[in-house]
């Protein structure tokens, strides 16, 4: 009786193993694996500004033009004290895919501490007063209708009772430069 117990028990066992067996190879057949891509396009960021695409620029491809104010005692197109003038920068987003804050950052000259910027304006908006600063920050937004923006930044040498310069340095800055140059840095940032 003793072995009919073990031969029993081990073919009971075998019988196990063997089930076992074939239920792993049964879940076996309904593993499988798959994979695919996402395919998305990717936005745009063609910035142009005065008809530069910045992307691939770190400068204009042209000098910022100003335009001066015509004064019967200042020859035109040149700079002197008491001259006012202005200049545009041309933001042109229509073919960018994204909101986005730009910052224009206008450093001061040091030849000339009263060539100052008193103002700025943003397509017809009214003209927005400098004092203390000479950043411009604004927004494009992805669902504004125009997606073109003229900044027009307003400028003067300063030559009142309290401007930094006197007579005698004006004279000086006229004698030793022939040329003024402002250096106007622009920065985009995407939104969040």
């Amino acid at each position: 009786m003793q072995r009919k117990k073990k031969i029993l028990l081990f073919s009971a066992l075998f019988f196990l193993v063997v089930c076992f067996y074939f239920m792993q190879e049964t879940y076996a057949k309904y593993i499988t694996t798959s994979e695919g891509k996402i395919n998305a396009k990717i936005a745009r960021w063609n910035i142009k500004v005065n008809e530069t695409d910045i992307k691939n620029n770190a400068s204009l491809a042209q000098d910022i033009i100003p335009t001066f104010e015509k004064s019967e005692n200042i020859a035109e197109n040149v700079i002197a004290p008491t001259i006012k003038g202005y200049f545009d920068l041309n933001i042109d987003a229509s073919a960018v895919d994204v909101s986005f804050t730009y910052n224009i950052l206008i450093e001061e000259n040091d030849l000339i501490s009263d060539f100052i910027i008193t103002g700025y304006q943003i397509g017809d908006n009214p003209i927005v007063n400098l004092t203390d600063t000479t950043e411009i920050t604004n927004d494009i937004l992805l669902d504004d209708t125009n997606r073109l923006q003229t900044i027009r930044i307003y400028f003067e040498w300063y030559d009142e009772d309290d401007n930094k310069m006197d007579n005698n340095a004006d004279t000086v800055v006229t004698i030793d430069n022939d040329n003024l140059t402002l250096n106007v840095k622009l920065s985009f940032t995407q939104k969040k």
